[in-house]
């Protein structure tokens, strides 16, 4: 085996290293992000917070009620002043 031969199978050696390396790194990345936010969720469910999702849901049937509640509140105030109308002219 020559030098050159040797600098080559060297080179491949720690090429071989660093994507072994590289691929450790990756999973080791995958598995801390997982691990974080599987204490992330856990520490949700204690504090007992709502996703995201549902409290959207929530805040769309909330804006619907008022809707509903301010055309309920003028028919209310129409009927109201009927009826005050009606007083006043006897009926």
């Amino acid at each position: 085996m020559t030098i050159r031969d040797e600098k080559a199978s060297l080179l491949d050696d720690i090429a071989r290293m660093a994507g072994g390396a590289a691929s450790l790194l990756g999973a080791l990345r995958a598995q801390i992000r997982e691990e974080v936010r599987a204490r992330v969720d856990e520490t949700a469910q204690r504090l007992d917070l709502v996703p995201r999702e549902d409290h959207e849901q929530l805040a769309e049937m909330v804006a619907q009620m008022r809707l509903e509640q301010d055309a309920l509140r003028r028919q209310l105030d129409q009927f109201t002043e009927d009826r005050k109308q009606n007083k006043e002219n006897g009926q």
